[in-house]
């Protein structure tokens, strides 16, 4: 399941570093919550979270963001359809600049054979 896992987040990743509003909201079930140390968002509906990442990926362009590393990786299993990813997540500049380190805690659960995001908690 682990294996599992982690192949999902990492066809997670090549579709959030695309900045499109593509199908990086397909990674999470709706409803999902996102907390920051600032705000908590509940999406309700598929086009809250659809709307929820065409915002992100705008701010993050506006950003200068150019891409996103992933250290620290871990994945507990916490029963036999529901896990917590965590990991810390340098994002690089456009200007270069020392990156901004988030720290990233993900639960998952498995639902109709796939695996989807659920509550995102991110930190620095």
């Amino acid at each position: 399941m682990k294996a599992e896992i982690s192949d999902l987040y990492s066809d997670y990743l090549k579709e959030f570093h695309k900045q499109e509003h593509g199908m990086a909201y397909s990674f999470y079930s709706a409803p999902c919550l996102f907390i920051s140390e600032s705000e908590v968002y509940a999406l309700e509906s598929e086009s809250a979270v659809k709307s929820f990442f065409q915002n992100m990926f705008d701010m993050l362009r506006e950003s200068g963001y150019m891409h996103s590393e992933v250290d620290n990786f871990k994945i507990e299993m916490l029963g036999v359809n529901l896990a917590q990813l965590s990991c810390s997540v340098p994002r690089f500049l456009n200007n270069h600049v020392e990156p901004e380190t988030f720290h990233t805690i993900y639960t998952m659960k498995k639902d109709n054979a796939r695996w989807k995001f659920v509550t995102v908690i991110t930190y620095t």
